[in-house]
């Protein structure tokens, strides 16, 4: 059910399910309700999978729906349950995307979240989560919220590609920065680790290097999942433009999976796993359920 807003362009929704609830617990960000207060995004990063089958014209026109009924169906959601269940904002859409500053659909979660001190993992790009620093610095000092800023690469030439419209790396590093600062949890989604495109060891060290240098307590390493076609077709029309002779090698890398090989992974972690060590940064969310990453064969939180 949607309507048209004529003032914004927003499309105003009211889904019969605005809520996710995955089977168990996700075994690495712990969460197992998701809540994404928007449907599609207005960055249109080029491996998004929150975008499903829609196509990302030149230029970017973004068709951006709002979860009207949100708000109301996650308090009385969240009230059903005696246990304090995680939840993980924008798992799938950035939250605080320009429609936020309209909607204020996230910042009104968050309330609702923590009126029920349910564990709270947002997931941005956006430093327009300043505005809500009031709300999520006191939940974080609480132990009850931590925020997780996605970085895929220091590279400006990979980020011009792949994330065109999304607020620049250094603005992302100003963010962590600034949450540090008013002492809220902090720290990296690695996401997605690119094969052949921003895996360098040179390339995986300068984004250990720079977050470290903000104040970043973890970072959680994942590889591109290539769930869609729609995905697909946006990865491999980059690759054949921008990286000759690579697209043949996705073939063999992702035979029947929508993850990376194991053989690839293994090989991508160890190094990992060395930079974690050199620049002291935990590979696990700071908590005692939280079990250290083994892989990059992250499963997306959807």
């Amino acid at each position: 059910m949607a309507k048209k807003n004529c003032l914004s362009g927003y499309r105003l929704l009211k889904p019969d399910i605005a809520i996710n609830f995955l089977k168990k617990p996700h075994e690495v960000f712990l969460s197992q309700i998701t809540v994404d207060p928007y449907v599609g995004c207005y960055y249109g990063c080029k491996y998004c999978y929150g975008i499903g089958d829609e196509e990302i014209p030149e230029p970017y026109r973004p068709k951006i729906g709002v979860k009207t009924n949100l708000p109301n169906m996650l308090k009385n959601r969240l009230a059903a349950f005696i246990q304090k269940i995680p939840v993980a904002l924008g798992a799938v859409s950035e939250p605080y995307q320009p429609a936020e500053e309209e909607f204020k659909i996230t910042r009104t979660c968050i309330e609702i979240i923590a009126e029920n001190n349910n564990p709270l993992q947002i997931f941005t790009k956006s430093s327009l989560i300043l505005r809500d620093m009031d709300l999520i610095s006191e939940y974080s000092q609480k132990d009850l919220c931590a925020v997780t800023v996605t970085i895929s690469t220091i590279d400006k030439s990979v980020n011009e590609l792949f994330e065109p419209q999304a607020q620049s790396v250094g603005e992302r590093l100003n963010l962590i920065s600034e949450l540090r600062r008013h002492d809220v949890l902090c720290g990296v989604s690695l996401a997605p680790i690119i094969p052949y495109v921003n895996d360098s060891q040179r390339q995986l060290e300068d984004v250990f290097k720079a977050v470290k240098e903000v104040g970043a307590e973890y970072i959680i390493p994942s590889g591109l999942a290539i769930k869609l076609k729609s995905v697909e077709k946006r990865i491999f029309g980059i690759l054949d433009k921008h990286y000759k002779g690579i697209a043949g090698r996705y073939k063999a890398l992702y035979d029947r999976d929508y993850l990376p090989a194991l053989t690839y992974s293994k090989k991508i972690f160890e190094h990992i796993q060395k930079l974690a060590e050199k620049y002291k940064l935990s590979l696990s969310l700071p908590t005692q359920e939280a079990k250290p990453v083994d892989t990059i064969r992250i499963e997306p939180l959807m």
